[in-house]
């Protein structure tokens, strides 16, 4: 036997070399949610829970070769750990060299010696097969090693062996049946069948509480998940699950389909087809009457709203929602597009791109000559203005509008900013702050000396008078116009109201000459009213003269003391000496050295 061995490895003259693995393993951690790890021919696929908890799975290139009574087409594979089985069976995919008819995958056995012939699919050069646990394989040829009947093995006679739950270890029961709804794979029973209340792989669980039946179907419209029924037909009208729910009422239907148009949601059917004319669950309301379809499609550029259908599609010159109006005819359409540039607008097309060069709303008019686009944008720094473009962008250096005109040169731009401080005037740039020590207007002459300035602000107190600042505020204690001189020292001043009451004369402040009477001392000079130098031959009041810096009563008749120093008209002997007319009704008495008015 040892020669034979030694010869099927070293004889290259009778044929190709049998494989021979590396030696070389791969390892990786995976868990619930499957992965899939491969080394040189072989693939494995383990899918999502398939595994209870991560495991370090090995996958390992062996220098071994099969029992001499086989032919490997791929070298000897460990997988480890020894023994792993798995809830959800993976799949392998190998990459053989040899005869495609004669392939097979041969797969160890874990409780007894010897290879399962697990047969597998073959493609190209390829074979793909399940597997239930872990030990070594390889494809080899399967010509003299035939995949045990799927069915169960019996001889009348006692000379044969009927395949149980009990003895699926045996070679001779390898995916041979072991009864009703059972099958032996990977020398364990598995239960096939999980929806017959019985234990039929004799684990001590019945169908999905049985770990190999997750993912199996428990019966029709059912499907063993986590362990328990669950119901995947909801809308047969059949409790498929067994739990006293049926279709949508059972929340194992959440999400899932309930018909043709009808979608489970909340424990009830809800229509979602509402363009079909049809009621598709069941609750009388068909398409957009029933509320469920509220913002759903009902067609093609048709949404159901408030309980109706509502025309979306804009522009394709189709009724959508049947109400015999097209697009923009229909009030559904307002403010909607109608397509590029277009949006509708009173029942009607509107242009609203205005930069494109398009008759957008088919009306023959393009962009600006078409009034929809008045006082609409027709470009960078250009607007629609009585269907024409004009120029809105008067500092940029371009002609906006394609008029050849540029900037303030452009009629447009004819009381527009050009910048900042500076506006258009009579097709030139004026400027129009006079304060910040710019050339606001390009013309090389800042602030009051540019002749724009003329009568414009230069600041707080400022104004430009004949191309210099001039102060016109001559009361706030401060140099507006920076030539040194505060209010009335400035000689721009002179005649200037320096407060209430104040005007300046000659670079100081002096009374006002209307202001001879208010009891104040409106220059800040100490000397109030008549008092004041200022003041003298102006009027202190009503009947009241200053005269030599004191008040004095001009009105002799009247019955006042109108220069408030306790004597009235006649009485007053300075102000009103004799001979003074003293009588509105007697115009010709007089005031007589007695005091008195009289003929």
């Amino acid at each position: 036997m040892r020669v034979l061995w030694m010869s099927a490895l070293l004889c290259a003259a009778c044929g190709d070399p049998l494989p021979i693995g590396t030696g070389e393993s791969v390892k990786q951690t995976i868990g619930r949610e499957g992965a899939t790890i491969k080394l040189d021919e072989m693939t494995l696929v383990i899918p999502p829970n398939a595994l209870a908890e991560p495991t370090d799975i090995i996958l390992t290139s062996t220098k071994a070769l099969p029992p001499l009574d086989y032919t490997n087409f791929t070298a000897v594979y460990r997988f480890e750990p020894p023994g792993q089985t798995f809830l959800i069976a993976p799949t392998l995919t190998a990459v053989f060299k040899g005869d495609a008819q004669k392939a097979t995958l041969f797969w160890s056995r874990t409780n007894a010696s010897g290879y399962d012939n697990l047969g597998g699919a073959v493609a190209g050069d390829s074979l793909t097969s399940p597997i239930l646990h872990f030990s070594t394989a390889f494809v080899g040829d399967g010509t003299n090693s035939p995949l045990a009947d799927a069915g169960v093995i019996v001889d009348n006679d006692g000379g044969g062996i009927i395949c149980t739950p009990a003895n699926c270890n045996l070679e001779q029961c390898a995916n041979v049946a072991c009864g009703d709804g059972c099958q032996c794979i990977g020398g364990l029973a598995r239960e096939t069948k999980c929806g017959d209340g019985i234990d039929n792989d004799s684990s001590g669980k019945i169908d999905c509480a049985d770990d190999t039946c997750i993912n199996v179907a428990c019966g029709d419209g059912c499907l063993c998940l986590n362990h328990t029924k669950w119901e995947t037909q909801c809308g047969d009208g059949k409790d498929n699950d067994g739990d006293g729910q049926l279709d949508c009422a059972d929340t194992d239907c959440a999400g899932s389909s309930c018909g043709d148009g009808c979608t489970c949601a909340a424990t009830a059917k809800k229509e979602t087809a509402c363009g079909d004319g049809k009621d598709n669950d069941g609750d009388g309301l068909i398409d957009c009457a029933d509320d469920d379809c509220n913002a759903s499609a009902c067609g093609a550029g048709c949404s159901c709203l408030n309980l109706v259908k509502s025309e979306t599609g804009c522009g394709d010159a189709a009724d959508n929602d049947g109400d015999g109006l097209v697009d923009c005819a229909d009030p559904d359409c307002a403010a909607k597009s109608c397509g590029t540039g277009c949006t509708c607008n009173g029942l009607a097309k509107f242009e609203s791109v205005c930069t494109d060069g398009l008759d957008n709303d088919a009306d023959t008019k393009t962009d600006c000559s078409d009034t929809d686009c008045n006082n609409v944008s027709c470009g960078n720094g250009c607007s629609c203005v009585n269907a024409v473009k004009s120029e809105t962008n008067c500092a940029n250096g371009l002609d906006d509008d394609g008029d050849t005109f540029i900037d303030c040169a452009d009629p447009s731009c004819n009381n527009v900013a050009c910048g900042n401080g500076c506006i258009c005037l009579g097709n030139a740039k004026k400027e129009t702050t006079c304060s910040d020590g710019l050339d606001n207007d390009g013309n090389a002459l800042v602030d009051c000396a540019d002749p724009s300035c003329n009568a414009v602000t230069c600041g707080n107190g400022c104004t430009c008078i004949a191309l210099a600042r001039a102060e016109v505020t001559c009361s706030d204690g401060i140099d507006n116009d920076g030539d040194t001189k505060v209010d009335c020292a400035d000689s721009d001043c002179n005649a200037a109201s320096c407060g209430t009451g104040c005007v300046c004369v000659g670079g100081v402040k002096g009374e006002k000459t209307d202001s001879c009477g208010d009891g104040i001392d409106n220059d800040g000079d100490g000397a109030t009213d008549c008092a004041d130098a200022n003041c003298n031959g102006q009027s202190c009041g009503v009947g009241c003269t200053c005269k030599v810096l004191l008040p004095a009563e001009v009105n002799c008749n009247d019955g006042a003391d109108n220069d408030l120093d306790g004597k009235i008209d006649c009485q007053d002997q300075v102000d009103c000496p004799a001979t003074t007319k003293c009588s509105i009704a007697n115009p010709t008495w007089t005031c007589k050295a007695d005091k008195s008015c009289s003929p």
